[in-house]
């Protein structure tokens, strides 16, 4: 999920300008460096962290790319078989991935409402949990 959220804010920012990119290489940069950090606190040593960051890298792009694919091309299927993939394992857990698909598509909505400054200022909005909620905006 904290993937999802990433991408979410990176999907966002992808059309902005260069101080935009920089913050969101900045921010991606900052998420693996703690990832690192937390491994080896954990006692992981530097081959077993480089392995492991080396293959969540792998994951967050491929997620990535499977996200964008599908929240440009407006493809839900494509998008909520994603989901089904990466957060539920392949389970069929197919309502509730198509709840995700519309809490991903309505968080959007709420990033493209905020200034692009303030996401670099750290002020980042998502959609409401609440299904009700999301319904009443």
């Amino acid at each position: 999920m904290i993937v999802l959220h990433a991408f979410l804010v990176f999907h966002r920012l992808r059309n902005e300008g260069r101080e935009a990119q920089t913050f969101a290489q900045q921010v991606f940069d900052l998420f693996f460096q703690d990832m690192d950090q937390s491994m080896r606190e954990l006692g992981i040593g530097d081959e077993g962290v480089r392995r492991r960051i080396r293959a969540m890298t792998e994951s967050f792009y491929g997620r990535s790319s499977s996200y964008s694919e599908g929240l440009v091309t407006g493809n839900r299927k494509a998008l909520s078989e994603a989901l089904l993939k990466n957060i539920y394992g392949g389970h069929e857990e197919v309502v509730a991935a198509e709840r995700l698909v519309d809490y991903m598509q309505h968080s959007l909505k709420v990033l493209q409402q905020l200034p692009e400054t303030e996401i670099r200022n750290g002020h980042v909005a998502f959609a409401p949990l609440d299904p009700q909620a999301q319904k009443k905006q």
